[in-house]
């Protein structure tokens, strides 16, 4: 599996947006989930975190992201620190898909069955769906890196969907976008198969249940 870079075309690094968590004893701070490997050393403040930014609005800041992981989860925290950014519990069809729905809630991966669906919202391949391969897998990337218990799909993603939402769908048209969401965690790398020898697009999934975690809690409209 290949480790993603998430350079896109133009030579800028470029990742998705996730959704929107907070913590249980400071319910004012807003927090931005993506993929940890969004994280860029080399741009990295003397505090050890690094600025976000939305190419929205001629590259809004968003905040720094405060914390980060690899593996064996690979996730990032981006606080909020700008008022003109709105934290809302919604996923956006992207593409051909324009519609936007309320985040109701999650599902872990201990509610998830091989078989079902899982979609996904990224910044560069849109909306895009597929079935879950496997569930609880480790894996082990190109450069070293490894996770455990993540979720296998045969989601069509590339480099620059790293952090897009992935959510439980009933259906693999990704115009059949759900009246409601529920979060099945983030989009993290992904090989695009070989149509000659019949391989199937793969892409990893963090499952939710591994990024709500310690005091965190997911932003819904409920």
């Amino acid at each position: 599996m290949k480790w993603r870079s998430d350079i896109d075309r133009t030579g800028d690094a470029v990742c998705t947006a996730g959704f929107w968590i907070s913590k249980q004893n400071r319910s004012d701070q807003r927090y931005l989930v993506t993929a940890g490997h969004c994280f860029d050393n080399e741009l990295a403040n003397p505090d050890g975190s690094q600025n976000f930014y939305t190419r929205i609005f001629s590259f809004v800041n968003i905040g720094r992201m405060t914390d980060h992981s690899l593996q064996p989860t690979d996730v990032g925290y981006i606080l909020k620190e700008n008022g003109l950014i709105v934290g809302r519990p919604i996923v956006r069809g992207v593409g051909r898909v324009t519609c936007a729905s309320p985040i109701i809630g999650s599902l872990p991966s201990d509610q998830l069955e091989a078989g079902s669906y899982l979609c996904m919202s990224g910044a560069v391949s849109g909306t895009q769906c597929g079935d879950i391969d496997a569930l609880d897998a480790n894996i082990r990337y190109g450069d070293g890196h490894h996770g455990e218990d993540v979720i296998v799909t045969t989601i069509y993603s590339t480099y620059g969907d790293s952090g897009a939402p992935a959510y439980h769908s009933g259906s693999e048209d990704p115009e059949d976008f759900p009246d409601r969401i529920l979060i099945a965690g983030i989009i993290l790398s992904g090989e695009p198969g070989d149509e000659e020898e019949d391989e199937e697009v793969t892409t990893v999934v963090q499952p939710i249940n591994t990024i709500i975690v310690d005091d965190f809690f997911l932003i819904t409209v409920n």
